[in-house]
């Protein structure tokens, strides 16, 4: 899911700093300065707001061009996981595909008074039509 959050990435004694641009529960891609190699282990640091992160404690490089690096998520703690989970579903849309459209339902005593109005209406003009008429 495309989410940009600020993230740190760190490889030993080697740290970057990080934009996210893609987000999932298993792994995420993301644009950095810092160069980390396919292959790479990562602590990653997510912030999800202001004093909320997730910590992964394990994370390996699975591509990289250029500014931009795709990571897979490998050791998450169960409570890291939960706020990542939580995070996830309180930013993902709904999606409404496939679903057949609801129905409006009018209620019975509009549709009745609207077929009242029509049949005034047409005895009105049939009233006029008629006065109007030479008479036989």
């Amino acid at each position: 899911m495309v989410v940009r959050l600020p993230a740190r990435l760190t490889a030993g004694t080697e740290s970057a700093d990080a934009e996210t641009t893609d987000l999932s529960i298993t792994g995420c891609a993301v644009r950095t300065r810092g160069r980390f190699l396919p292959g790479t282990e990562v602590r990653v640091t997510l912030q999800l707001g202001p004093g909320r992160t997730v910590n992964i404690a394990e994370a390996v490089v699975r591509a990289g061009h250029e500014d931009r690096v795709s990571l897979q998520f490998l050791k998450v703690a169960l409570e890291e996981q939960r706020r990542l989970s939580e995070y996830l579903n309180s930013v993902a849309l709904p999606i409404d595909v496939g679903r057949p459209r609801r129905r409006l339902r009018v209620p019975i005593e509009v549709v009745l008074v609207a077929i009242a109005g029509l049949v005034l209406i047409f005895l009105i003009l049939s009233m006029i039509t008629r006065a109007g008429a030479p008479a036989r």
